[in-house]
């Protein structure tokens, strides 16, 4: 489900401001479309690796999507 997303444009602008060479990826290209399945990637991992069977979480936004589409893939609360 996780995927290594490339590095996806760089941007002349800022590499010149800043003198390095600078890029942006593109996190819509995650599994549920959101920023956040990077962390809720390590948050599910730690579930499973201390035998929870359920995640929870209170949002109403990305954080949310992240966490249904994670539990779903590893079957945590799937009788909430």
């Amino acid at each position: 489900m996780e995927k290594v997303l490339p590095l996806f444009l760089k941007s002349k602008n800022l590499s010149n401001k800043f003198n390095c060479e600078m890029y942006f990826k593109l996190e819509g290209c995650n599994p549920s479309s959101s920023f956040k399945d990077r962390g809720m990637f390590l948050a599910v991992s730690k579930a499973i690796e201390n035998k929870k069977q359920k995640i929870i979480c209170a949002s109403t936004g990305n954080t949310s999507a992240s966490a249904a589409a994670y539990g779903a893939r590893y079957n945590l609360g799937k009788n909430c």
